[in-house]
């Protein structure tokens, strides 16, 4: 599945001040910082800035949580499934779900309404 959100802000990383301190366990877990290769860190930003995210979910992946759901007694929709996704795999590291202003899907209308809805979005970037 082939999706592109529109966003009117996005995630960055940028050096930490020296002056910050050194991150805990916990602000790496929540992904506000992450090691640098150089052995510093860097942590997370938020660019005011309109872009789109481009992003692809394969299909081995939606038919491998459709079937966990189907072996748990709760099914769920594709576009259920879709949403999940990228609610809580992938766009954390991009962007905030606020910060979403139209999602558009490749060839499936019908996922695209339905997560546009989800997402309370109705404009475009």
């Amino acid at each position: 599945m082939r999706i592109a959100i529109d966003v009117k802000a996005y995630y960055d990383w940028m050096p930490l001040p020296a002056d910050a301190g050194t991150p805990t366990e916990d602000d790496v877990r929540a992904l506000r910082v992450k090691p640098q290769h150089n052995g510093g860190w860097l942590m997370k930003v938020r660019l005011d800035r309109a872009t789109t995210t481009d992003i692809s979910i394969p299909e081995s992946q939606l038919k491998d949580l459709s079937d966990h759901y189907d072996r748990q007694g709760a099914p769920k929709r594709r576009a259920a499934i879709a949403a999940w996704m990228i609610e809580e795999k992938v766009m954390p590291h991009h962007a905030h779900v606020n910060d979403f202003s139209k999602i558009h899907v490749d060839g499936e209308p019908e996922v695209e309404k339905f997560l546009n809805d989800y997402f309370q979005l109705s404009g475009g970037a």
